[in-house]
């Protein structure tokens, strides 16, 4: 959804970006006792979620609302340019794509 407002702005960049975006981890050495420490090591590690899902969903939404502010004059209809009218027709088909499948992707799903 944040790349669809994004390219409806005409705002292509800023929705290439969105894919850059990832939830925040941390990296917490494992010990052969069953320890952990949070010094990061070249040793095992794990890579711990450090941010909630609504913490991250936030934090895409802000980012859209920056970009949005900081373009000013565009309007709704700037997605009409030929390279970002065919990255918004592909964005629909694949969102369409998703919604097809028969079981939900969304770790928030059946709560």
């Amino acid at each position: 959804m944040a790349k669809l407002r994004l390219v409806e702005r005409g705002l292509l960049d800023a929705a290439q970006g969105v894919d850059d975006i990832q939830i925040r981890t941390r990296r917490r050495k494992t010990t052969e006792d069953d320890g952990e420490e949070d010094d990061v090591s070249e040793d095992d590690e794990l890579e711990l979620a450090d941010e909630t899902q609504q913490e991250f969903t936030t934090r895409i939404n802000l980012y859209v609302a920056i970009h949005l502010a900081r373009a000013g004059d565009t309007t709704r209809d700037s997605y009409k340019e030929s390279l970002i009218y065919q990255t918004r027709k592909e964005l629909i088909n694949e969102f369409l794509k998703a919604t097809m499948l028969q079981k939900c992707r969304n770790i928030d799903c059946g709560r």
